[in-house]
């Protein structure tokens, strides 16, 4: 069941942040009541009819009066033009088969209503938009296996750069003359994200790693990043990598900052300030990184998503202040810039892996996603409430709600303290909020403590009461209290005669034996024991008496 927002009371709003408490932005609110409705949905159709063909990428136009314009390419090779002012029917303006492969990206020009586009039959092709029509102005083959991403120079209108599987970096320029049969890049950088010594040990047939993100920093700086090797490359284009008879040497390189094996981009994004580099890795994290001052330590670290595909792609929105991406749970994750630690909202709809999302730069928050559910969907702000059996909604924005998942599940914790027959839900791949639904039925069912015991008494709920000697509650790995010996009495009785008995046979004297010899450790021990003794008078006696006849024996003569 979709659980719906309750409308804005800007009231509660200013009474909470008069009491301290941090309150959701005028902007958060909005991202919060982004819908989808049946007329936002648009399936693609396959070559031949099919319902079922997945859609890679999405993007709006950048020219101004045109930003409402989004165009949309599946694994078939169609391209889409759709218009999105409007929910009618009439909105998709033209539909059209641009390769016979699949199309893995595409980038409109800065300037005009150009289209470049990327695809696994190992080129790139311009198309000219107009109200209507598509026509195909160049091609562009140089590169040995499929394009996987595609990006225009800023401030430059003819300028782009691809990014394909044989790990080439190309860059091309449109303006051709008319009497050139083929176009041939300006700047090639092969093997831009190969290991040191590869050329040294390459084989015939190697793979290489594959280009999976590019995006231009300035006009004489472009940034790329593979899948396999974990490192961001920073490129100077005024070099020339083409004569190089070793690999290329990039200009500054960013290292993988996590622990995971599982290292590879899927894609780039940065923000309009050309300061914060957005890097998506399938390790389900988004790092953000200074491209200022190319610091290897990330800014932030964004995660709550999903990414074990290198088809999911991320933006940033055209104000910098918040960033978009695909997951593979089927939703697209929306974080505040200046909070990373969790998703701001989920937009819940789509039923596969959700591969694309764009940002229009006109007007309100308006978000473009696209899946493999063959479907692409705009996403819109509606102040009004719609029911959550309405037919007309197809999804919705949804409240990233950690925190109280978290205090659930340590409620959870602190109960099997309590008993040793409660029995948990294993979490299953399957949404957040059924898990927790889930569990919340499975502990009502089941009883806290034990059957066995009467549960009749009014205090049996304490942590203190007694059955049988035992206290339920005490965790059953703790030793069982030892319980005393009834016979105390007898045995002090016992205690206190072995005292006298010991007390007589001390006082005794006891003769030592002729055999026996005395150690040399006791006999030390009684010389000071008797010279530590008081003499008698008698004893006295006798030590003078002694004394007197030592003496008269030394004085006699010899």
């Amino acid at each position: 069941m979709v659980i719906m927002d309750k409308p804005v009371n800007i009231t509660q709003i200013v009474e909470q942040q008069r009491l301290g408490y941090i309150v959701p932005k005028q902007v958060d609110i909005a991202y919060n009541k982004l819908k989808c409705t049946v007329k936002d949905v648009d399936f693609f159709n396959g070559p031949c009819g099919e319902s079922f063909c997945p859609v890679f990428v999405c993007k709006f136009c950048h020219v101004k009066n045109f930003e409402h314009i989004v165009a949309a390419a599946n694994e078939d090779g169609k391209i889409t033009i759709c218009n999105t002012k409007t929910s009618k029917n009439d909105k998709v303006l033209t539909s059209f088969q641009a390769h016979d492969n699949a199309i893995f990206d595409i980038a409109w020009t800065n300037y005009d209503t150009q289209l470049i586009s990327a695809s696994g039959d190992h080129s790139s092709t311009l198309w000219q938009v107009t109200e209507g029509t598509v026509q195909s102005l160049l091609q562009f083959h140089g590169h040995q296996h499929s394009v996987k991403v595609v990006t225009c120079r800023p401030d430059d209108r003819y300028t782009f750069a691809t990014g394909a599987r044989d790990g080439a970096l190309l860059v091309w320029d449109t303006r051709v003359p008319d009497l050139v049969n083929e176009v041939k890049p300006d700047v090639s950088i092969n093997f831009a994200h190969e290991a040191p010594g590869f050329l040294k040990h390459r084989k015939l047939g190697s793979q290489t790693n594959s280009i999976t993100g590019l995006v231009y920093q300035d006009d004489y700086t472009l940034i790329s990043s593979s899948a396999g090797n974990g490192l961001i490359k920073i490129w100077d284009m005024r070099k020339t990598y083409s004569f190089c008879k070793r690999l290329p040497q990039p200009k500054y390189v960013i290292p993988y900052y996590g622990t995971s094996g599982r290292n590879g981009y899927s894609s780039l994004s940065i923000s309009p300030c050309r300061l914060r580099l957005y890097a998506n890795c399938i390790d389900n994290k988004l790092y953000c990184y200074n491209v200022g001052t190319y610091s290897d330590k990330p800014i932030a670290v964004y995660s709550g998503h999903r990414v074990s595909s290198f088809y999911i792609k991320n933006c940033v929105s055209p104000d910098g202040r918040y960033v978009a991406s695909g997951s593979n749970d089927g939703k697209a994750y929306v974080w505040s810039v200046s909070n990373p630690s969790v998703p701001l909202v989920s937009l819940s709809g789509h039923n596969a892996e959700v591969t694309g999302v764009d940002w229009c730069k006109e007007g309100e928050p308006k978000i473009v996603t696209c899946s493999d559910d063959a479907t692409y969907r705009i996403w819109r702000v509606y102040p009004q409430e719609f029911d959550c059996h309405d037919p007309t909604l197809r999804g919705w924005a949804e409240r990233y709600r950690v925190r109280e998942i978290g205090s659930f599940r340590n409620s959870l914790k602190r109960k099997s303290y309590c008993s040793r027959h409660i029995d948990l839900v294993p979490r299953r791949n399957v949404e957040m909020r059924s898990f927790v639904n889930d569990e919340v039925k499975q502990a009502e069912k089941k009883p806290c403590l034990n059957n066995s015991l009467d549960l009749s008494s009014l205090t049996a709920d304490l942590p203190n009461y007694v059955v049988d000697g035992v206290s339920p509650h005490v965790h059953h790995c703790r030793s069982s209290p030892k319980v005393k010996d009834a016979n105390w009495l007898e045995k002090l009785k016992q205690k206190a005669a072995d005292i006298s008995k010991r007390s007589q046979e001390s006082s005794s004297p006891v003769r030592r034996k002729p055999s026996q010899k005395s150690s040399a450790k006791g006999s030390i021990l009684r010389f000071f024991k008797v010279s530590t003794r008081q003499p008698t008078c008698e004893q006295a006696s006798n030590s003078t008496t002694e004394t007197k006849n030592i003496t008269k024996s030394v004085n006699l003569p010899s």
